[in-house]
């Protein structure tokens, strides 16, 4: 007999059904959830710290090349600090750089041991120095207490430029520590807050630039860019107060960054980190409707997975696969922004060595020369007989060391020039001038040769041409990119080669491989040099990066070169190619 089942049971099954159903979904969509706000702050927690490396590593250059600038000029003003025609000469030099533009120096000045403008490298002499003075300037003062570091001051509006700016200078000392003035510039606030937004890839990150006193600097975004709030120190909005608070609150615990995000009421997210060296914070942010716009384009993500779900549990899975993929990604970019500043650190340290080693050659031989000039000077002014043909032969050595003083002068700026060109390389602001007139690769490599035919005789080696005649002229190439390109490469065959050795250099027309143009340039340059494997070609080729040859030590070089040759080759549409083989030698092929 089949027992019936009352109504009522069936209503209370159903409904036992339901609200399980309904629980087990909350459950599912609470979990969805958690993983949902995870997965944004993981997302804008990535993207904030990637460009806070950029931003970062962005201000420290312009900060460090403005320091050793700086140095520099105040070196030169010491072989004559009190004279104001001298310092105006330097100043005026150095205004003239076109290469200082991208600094976004407004001003750069000289006071005296008064503190007061008596040189600008804008206005000249200034007659009435009182009337520029600086005494008051937080920075001035440090100058004298510290003299080779490089101060930064309050946020002014500048007595000659009449723009707001951040100031700056580095003080000078003669051998007696006496004070004897401060070379001072100013990053001009508009400037240097577009330069450095453009560093920013993402375009809804926002940034702001923090200074003493928690005063708000600079601030960026892509609609506007320059000063913010200077002339009122505490009148902050909330959110700057609250930023400002969250990272002294940070730094108290042992940390020098924070990362906030809120999804709920006044939706935001923000990376505030204290920049090392300096006494700023740097704050990166989204606003309310960009986290917003993430949110909602993960939620339409996740309600996809939600409603596939119901197909089984390898979409889970694959969920559960992808953020773990998402976090090995975040941390992969971290280690790589890691390499990246040991690189860096690892070729200022190489840069700093190639510098001491111009210095220690030019220094050397300008006291060879002081020493000479100087007995000879004591036997005329002492009316001694001297032996004139003695005389004249220290005379010739004076003259060839006076020559090597020139020739490592000229080493010297190249290897500066190196450090712009790859810098500009890596900031994209490298210009490739090219010209609609045909380029005589022919006279480019006659001269190249002609200006390393000295250094290659000093080591016994022969360089031999082989053009092709009527070799073909290209249209649309820098003619002064494309000698830079054979003057490097020919001067590594020689600095890696050794005596007695041959250099070959051939130049032939070729048809294109593609069949756009009706004829390109082939380049050769051989040499029977130290050679380098397959292994050491691709670190040669890398920014930074040094080939470890203990045949090639005698050679002080940190490798700009090649990785500029690249790029110098291939922005205007041409190729490099290497082959090289250890202790055989090294052949380059370049085609235009």
């Amino acid at each position: 007999m089949v027992k019936n089942t009352p109504k009522s049971e069936i209503k209370l099954n159903i409904t036992r059904i339901f609200v399980t159903t309904l629980i087990i979904a909350v459950l599912i969509l609470t979990c969805f959830t958690i993983q949902l706000m995870k997965s944004v702050k993981n997302k804008i927690q990535s993207d904030l710290e990637i460009e806070m490396a950029r931003m970062e590593r962005g201000f420290s250059d312009k900060i460090d090349h403005t320091y050793s600038i700086i140095k520099n000029i105040n070196y030169q003003i010491s072989e004559n600090p009190h004279s104001k025609k001298h310092i105006n000469e330097i100043l005026k030099r150095y205004r003239d750089n076109d290469n200082l533009n991208n600094l976004s120096w407004t001003i750069f000045s000289w006071s005296d041991d008064k503190y007061q403008f008596t040189v600008d490298a804008k206005y000249g002499i200034i007659p009435n120095p009182a009337n520029f003075s600086v005494k008051n300037r937080d920075y001035i003062p440090l100058t004298k207490e510290e003299p080779d570091k490089f101060h930064i001051g309050t946020p002014i509006f500048g007595l000659t430029s009449k723009k707001w700016m951040i100031p700056g200078g580095v003080g000078l000392s003669d051998k007696n520590g006496k004070y004897l003035g401060a070379i001072s510039i100013g990053f001009e606030i508009e400037r240097i807050a577009k330069s450095l937004h453009q560093i920013i890839q993402n375009p809804e990150v926002k940034f702001n630039l923090f200074g003493k006193n928690e005063m708000s600097i600079l601030y960026g975004d892509v609609k506007s860019y320059g000063v913010e709030r200077l002339a009122n120190d505490n009148n902050y909005d909330i959110e700057s107060s609250h930023i400002l608070d969250q990272i002294n609150s940070s730094q108290s615990a042992g940390n020098d960054k924070v990362f906030e995000m809120n999804f709920l009421k006044n939706s935001h997210a923000f990376l505030a980190k204290k920049i090392a060296d300096y006494p700023y914070i740097l704050v990166l942010k989204y606003d309310g409707e960009t986290v917003n716009s993430i949110i909602g384009e993960l939620i339409i993500d996740r309600v996809l997975e939600i409603l596939s779900i119901s197909f089984g549990l390898i979409i889970l899975l694959f969920s559960i696969y992808r953020e773990k993929r998402q976090t090995q990604k975040i941390f992969e970019l971290k280690r790589m922004a890691e390499q990246s500043n040991e690189a860096k650190s690892e070729f200022l340290a190489q840069s700093v060595h190639e510098f001491k080693n111009f210095v220690f050659g030019i220094q050397g031989c300008a006291e060879i020369i002081k020493s000479d000039l100087k007995n000879l000077i004591h036997k005329i002014e002492s009316g001694s007989n001297c032996d004139q043909a003695n005389s004249l032969h220290e005379l010739k050595i004076d003259f060839e060391l006076s020559l090597d003083i020139i020739g490592s002068t000229y080493e010297l700026t190249g290897f500066i020039n190196d450090l712009i060109d790859l810098h500009q390389t890596e900031s994209g602001e490298f210009k490739i001038n090219k010209s609609p007139n045909p380029t005589d690769i022919n006279n480019i490599l006659k001269q190249s040769v002609k200006l390393m035919q000295k250094r290659a005789k000093k080591s016994n080696i022969l360089i031999i041409t082989k053009i092709e005649e009527n070799l073909y002229q290209p249209l649309f190439l820098d003619q002064r990119r494309v000698k830079q390109v054979a003057i490097n490469l020919i001067s590594n065959a020689v600095k890696y080669s050794p005596q007695e050795t041959v250099i070959e250099i051939f130049a032939k027309n070729i048809d294109d491989e593609k069949g756009i143009k009706p004829k390109r340039v082939e380049i050769i340059f051989r040499d029977h040099g130290f050679g380098m494997t397959e292994e050491e070609i691709e670190i040669a080729l890398q920014k930074y990066k040094t080939v470890e040859n203990v045949n090639s030590g005698k050679v002080d070089s940190i490798g700009l070169g090649l990785p500029i040759v690249k790029y110098l080759v291939e922005k205007q549409g041409g190729a490099l190619e290497i082959k090289s083989e250890k202790n055989i030698g090294t052949t380059i092929r370049v085609v235009f």
